[in-house]
């Protein structure tokens, strides 16, 4: 929130995606863990300053219409992730690879695959050097994508640096509005959203439910996102690599295709709904993963209801926050940051339990779904009781 306070919110995205981009293309080549931990801990800064900096942007160019343009950001995303997937398939090779050398009548691996044991090639180890070598390529590749926008926006921020018109700004609970530098205030104002003054409303509070909300449910998906291929092969189904992958690409497709979906059905129906009847896809697909630990055909169904699920959500909570609370700079780094806070903490849980009791996983995903309905409600009983009281209190729509 600071960076964006004293610096050009054009030229500090820019200058995260370079971070991003140059992390990527380098974490194959790391040799040890504290290397790794470095780049992890520097591209999650620039990824957290990139994520915020656009979604308030975006709200700040488009105020009354950036429902669906961010679930248009969010298409790309799902695009971005299915070329991802594509590129990097070739390279996966899981924690173990056939030898074909050895026959399949003389080698039984008891605990490691269900059914004959005696079907199955003996494993061979892939070395770390072997994964490093193959992985650089693809990352390289990934990297050069990512580079095109961080450079088009430097060439655009030199020609014309962006200035932010601001109609009106929400006040801190001092009272006073800080966030003034890089901006052109124009002078029409607009009416004060619903938890926007803290002397007519618990603004405090409010904050602290959304952000709640925001983190319990991001996590949710974002810890889907990032294990969902390991979950697949330590599940008792055993997947390899290449079929977690297939199944993670299938879905991917299916969340951009929603994504699609999304930008068109925002521009008729109220975020509040498209929420709601989105949870009800996420507590199906749920249901479906518990039965799909058993069923590979259940398994691809569940993963795909999920991501379409995930579609619109994560662009709808900074939607649907905005419209009662304004989104930003401030608001958006207290989202991230705690969410980072939580994140930090959950993947060490998951590893730990990942590789002999994969339920744990699923069980922790309806922890935070649960928590986050929980939170959503709350916050809908809290609007529904200020609505009521006092005027001059306008939603924004």
């Amino acid at each position: 929130g600071l960076t964006y306070r004293w610096l050009n919110r054009q030229l500090v995205i820019a200058i995260s995606f370079i971070i991003i981009a140059v992390m990527c293309a380098v974490m194959p080549a790391l040799t040890s863990l504290w290397q790794l931990y470095i780049c992890a801990f520097v591209f999650g800064f620039g990824s957290s300053i990139n994520t915020m900096g656009y979604i308030v942007w975006v709200i700040e160019l488009y105020p009354k219409h950036s429902a669906p343009l961010l679930q248009l950001n969010a298409l790309s995303f799902g695009i971005g992730s299915i070329i991802c997937t594509a590129i990097l398939k070739p390279y996966l090779t899981g924690e173990m690879v056939a030898d074909p050398a050895l026959t399949t009548t003389t080698v039984a691996l008891p605990g490691i695959y269900p059914g004959n044991h005696s079907q199955y090639l003996a494993p061979t180890i892939v070395s770390v050097a072997e994964r490093r070598d193959k992985l650089l390529q693809p990352c390289i590749i990934l990297c050069a994508c990512l580079l095109i926008f961080p450079i088009a926006s430097l060439i655009m921020y030199f020609i014309k640096p962006y200035k932010a018109v601001v109609k009106d700004r929400p006040i801190d609970d001092d009272g006073q509005d800080k966030d003034l530098d890089n901006t052109v205030t124009a002078n029409t104002t607009a009416p004060v959203k619903l938890f926007d003054d803290p002397a007519l409303s618990p603004r405090t509070l409010m904050a602290g439910l959304f952000t709640a909300w925001f983190t319990l449910y991001v996590v949710f998906e974002s810890m889907y996102l990032k294990f969902a291929i390991a979950y697949y092969q330590y599940s008792p189904q055993r997947l390899s690599a290449g079929t977690g992958a297939d199944i993670f690409a299938v879905s991917t497709g299916v969340f951009s295709v929603a994504r699609l979906v999304n930008v068109f059905v925002s521009m008729r129906v109220t975020i509040n709904t498209m929420i709601c009847y989105h949870y009800a896809i996420l507590l199906v697909a749920m249901v479906m993963m518990v039965v799909g630990q058993y069923s590979l055909p259940t398994l691809w169904v569940a993963s795909a209801l999920l991501m379409w699920g995930f579609s619109p959500m994560f662009a709808g909570t900074y939607t649907f926050t905005d419209q009662y609370l304004s989104m930003t700079d401030r608001m958006g780094t207290v989202f991230l940051l705690a969410r980072g806070v939580v994140t930090i903490f959950t993947p060490l849980i998951i590893g730990e339990f990942m590789e002999h009791e994969s339920w744990v996983f699923l069980v922790i995903e309806w922890v935070y779904l649960g928590l986050s309905i929980v939170v959503f409600m709350a916050i809908h009983y809290m609007i529904r009781v200020y609505e009521r009281r006092g005027p001059g209190r306008v939603r924004c729509q």
